[in-house]
C-alpha cells in the first residue's frame, strides 16, 4: 500500500484472491478454442433449425448455448478470442516438447483367424502373411448382421525351420513405429506349460541325514538363500542345504 487507508497501513501488501470456476460461458469458450472456425454460428444455427440435436437434450441445450452467446457477441469477437487462446495452448506445451525417437504399443487382433497364415498362391514370392486388425471403420454389417471388421495384411517370407509352426504364434502383436512410419511388427509365441507344485521334496544334505524327506504345506511361506559366498541353496527353516565342496 502506498497510503494509510482504514483496513491497512502503508507499506502492507496487497493480497488478491483469483477464484476460477466453470460457467456456461467459459464452457462455450472452451468449445470454441478446440473446435471453433469461421462460420460456426450459421452451421449450429441450421442443425438446431433442422433438428440435428433434438434426440439428446443436454447436447441440444449445449449447442443453443454456444448460438446465444455467438449472436450476442458476434462470431468474429468470439473466435478471435478464442484462436488467441487455442494459440497460447500450443505455445505453451511447444515449449516443453517431448520428443520421441521411436513409439510403440502392443494390442491383441480381433481376427477370428490365425495371426500368421500361409500364401494360397504357390507361385508367388511371398510365402505368408500376417494379419492384424480387427477394427470397425464404418457401419457396415455381415449377413449375420455383425459388425463387419477390417484388417491389414503385411506380405513377409517365412523360413519354417527359424520361425517354428505357425499355429504357435500368438494374438498379442507389439507395433512400433520410426520417424512418423510403421518400422516393424514383432510377434510372440505363446507356450502352454504346466508348473508343478510339489508337496514332497527329496534332497541329499552334506551337513544332515541323507536322504531326509521333507513335507511342505502349500500355504507355508518358505524363505530361499541362494548365493555362492556360503552357499549354494538354503532355505529359511534350515532343513535344506546345498553346498559343494569348499575344501
Amino acid at each position: 500500500m502506498k497510503n494509510n487507508s482504514k483496513d491497512h497501513k502503508k507499506g502492507d501488501l496487497r493480497l488478491f484472491e483469483v477464484k476460477k470456476k466453470s460457467t456456461t460461458f467459459t464452457k462455450v469458450m472452451s468449445f470454441l478454442a478446440r473446435y471453433g472456425y469461421i462460420g460456426i454460428a450459421k452451421k449450429i444455427a441450421d442443425n438446431l433449425k433442422n433438428g440435428k440435436y433434438k434426440d439428446d437434450a443436454k447436447r441440444e441445450i449445449f449447442y443453443k448455448n454456444i448460438s446465444y452467446f455467438l449472436n450476442k457477441y458476434g462470431e468474429d469477437r468470439l473466435l478471435k478470442l478464442a484462436f488467441k487462446k487455442r494459440v497460447n495452448t500450443f505455445n505453451k506445451y511447444n515449449r516443453n516438447q517431448h520428443i520421441f525417437n521411436s513409439l510403440s504399443f502392443t494390442t491383441q487382433s480381433r481376427i477370428k483367424h490365425k495371426i500368421v497364415n500361409k500364401n494360397k498362391n504357390r507361385d508367388s514370392k511371398i510365402d505368408s502373411f500376417i494379419s492384424i486388425g480387427g477394427y470397425k471403420k464404418d457401419d457396415k454389417k455381415t449377413k449375420g448382421g455383425v459388425s463387419k471388421k477390417y484388417q491389414i495384411d503385411i506380405p513377409t517370407k517365412i523360413d519354417q525351420s527359424y520361425h517354428l509352426n505357425l499355429n504357435d504364434y500368438s494374438q498379442v502383436y507389439t507395433v512400433q513405429f520410426e520417424e512418423n512410419r510403421l518400422n516393424r511388427v514383432n510377434l510372440s509365441i505363446k507356450i502352454d506349460k504346466n508348473i508343478l507344485v510339489a508337496n514332497n521334496i527329496i534332497f541329499k544334505n552334506p551337513n544332515r541325514n541323507r536322504n531326509k524327506k521333507v513335507n511342505l504345506n502349500r500355504d507355508e511361506i518358505l524363505g530361499v538363500d541362494i548365493n555362492i559366498k556360503n552357499n549354494l541353496f538354503a532355505t529359511s527353516d534350515e532343513n535344506i542345504n546345498i553346498d559343494y565342496d569348499r575344501n
